[in-house]
């Protein structure tokens, strides 16, 4: 009588562990990839006046939350922060772009601020060096 109580406690654990490993492997594939610089239309492409938009910026977001760009019909540059998407047209008032708009051309990728990173002491080296 013992057994089948001992049973379902047996499938239920297996049953919770397997959908923890099935959860941490489905999550692993989708963590944003930090080395990779998604890029819509080459640039050549963009040169040539190809300037009407072929991707969404909800599209576009999927694959970035850092980058540069501009926006349909060359109306501004676009700038992506922490996964906002910003317009500076001509004026200089920025405004955030909304998520069915296009753009013809953009690079994004996900960037996250290393805080203990060491920073770059380059202009200090150029002080010295003109110094010396």
């Amino acid at each position: 009588m013992l057994l089948l109580p001992a049973f379902v406690l047996i499938a239920v654990v297996s049953c919770a562990a397997l959908y923890v490993v099935w959860q941490l492997n489905f999550n692993a594939n989708i963590f944003e990839d930090t080395e990779t610089l998604f890029q819509v239309s080459p640039f050549n492409t963009f040169a040539q006046g190809n300037y009407d938009g072929t991707v969404t910026y909800g599209e576009l977001a999927e694959h970035g939350n850092f980058g540069i760009g501009t926006v349909n019909g060359l109306n501004g540059e676009m700038i992506a922060l922490d996964g906002v998407f910003y317009q500076i047209p001509v004026d200089g008032a920025p405004r955030q772009i909304g998520s069915s708009e296009k753009t013809p051309y953009a690079t994004v990728t996900f960037f996250e601020a290393r805080p203990n990173q060491p920073r770059c002491r380059r202009f200090e080296l150029l002080r010295v060096n003109r110094v010396h």
